[in-house]
């Protein structure tokens, strides 16, 4: 089992470029393939790690192999998710130091970018398809966040934790209006 939680972590930290959110999408994949977590834990393992602080990799890695086998499964998933990137940084700086002057390394990141970016708007939509809210509350806590953070600069940790606030208000409002339809039914 732990050898299974260190490859995922590994293939998917080897095979991966543009860091943590773009990762999410083929490790929930992965995760949820070989029925390690459903699609549920890791929407909530994502929500968790976003408020955290430290690299979305280490934090991400840390509690979903935590939540699959506990402290060693912990150690397994983060030891896979960050050992790529060293190998891969010690090969370009011991081989390619002076690389990022060639034309063809430019066009590599170049058409690599649009690709990362499309993987995090791709994520950001599953991961908004599968909360449990309604469309319209995802939508408005969407714009509303990125508002706070883009055009007045709140912090992310904050804007994290007043929209995970909102999740909550807005859960618990729906769980009395759905009782209050419940009662008034059952008269």
């Amino acid at each position: 089992m732990l050898w299974s939680i260190f490859a995922i972590f590994f293939k998917i930290g080897l095979f991966t470029i543009g860091g943590g959110y773009a990762m999410l999408p083929a490790l929930q994949a992965e995760l949820t393939k070989h029925c390690l977590l459903t699609d549920e834990e890791c929407l909530d393992a994502i929500s968790l790690v976003n408020g955290l602080p430290g690299p979305l990799v280490v934090t991400g890695a840390t509690f979903m192999g935590y939540r699959i086998r506990g402290i060693p499964g912990a150690c397994a998933a983060v030891l896979g998710a960050v050992l790529p990137s060293i190998i891969v940084i010690l090969a370009i700086s011991s081989v390619f130091a002076g690389a990022i002057e060639h034309a063809w390394v430019r066009a590599f990141f170049a058409g690599a970018r649009p690709a990362v970016c499309s993987l995090i708007l791709y994520s950001a939509v599953r991961i908004a398809r599968r909360a449990q809210i309604s469309r319209a509350f995802n939508a408005a806590l969407a714009l509303a966040t990125f508002a706070a953070v883009r055009f007045l600069g709140v912090p992310h940790a904050i804007v994290i934790a007043g929209a995970a606030f909102a999740g909550i208000a807005a859960g618990s409002f729906k769980k009395e209006a759905e009782k209050e339809n419940g009662r008034g039914s059952a008269q």
